[in-house]
């Protein structure tokens, strides 16, 4: 892969209280995954000041009627086609899990 073409999918649904309290866990991950493009999935104007931030490069509505397949664990949207690694700020769902142990390369956590 060329530098850039691995994707971080982020996914929070949450308050903006508890968005901007993850912003930390970003800045190191970012850091970490220096060579990753990060996407996130969530609430629009919480999102869009992420972006703003630099936190993330892209995001997608988590709402939007693509994503409820990906949320429900049945397959993976074209538009997150590259996942490589994953955080999903969610309860623990087997279906989502599995999902990700196929098409993740690398790491991942629910």
């Amino acid at each position: 892969m060329t530098a850039m073409s691995k994707i971080f999918l982020f996914s929070h649904r949450g308050a903006l209280g508890d968005f901007v309290l993850t912003w930390p866990t970003l800045v190191a991950l970012r850091w970490k995954f220096a060579d990753h493009r990060f996407i996130g999935l969530g609430r629009p104007d919480y999102l869009k000041l992420a972006a703003e931030l630099g936190l993330v490069d892209a995001w997608y509505d988590c709402e939007a009627g693509d994503f409820l397949p990906f949320y429900a664990g049945e397959m993976m949207p074209g538009i997150l086609d590259g996942v490589s690694s994953a955080l999903l700020w969610m309860e623990e769902d087997p279906k989502v899990r599995a999902l990700l142990h196929q098409k993740c390369q690398g790491p991942f956590h629910i």
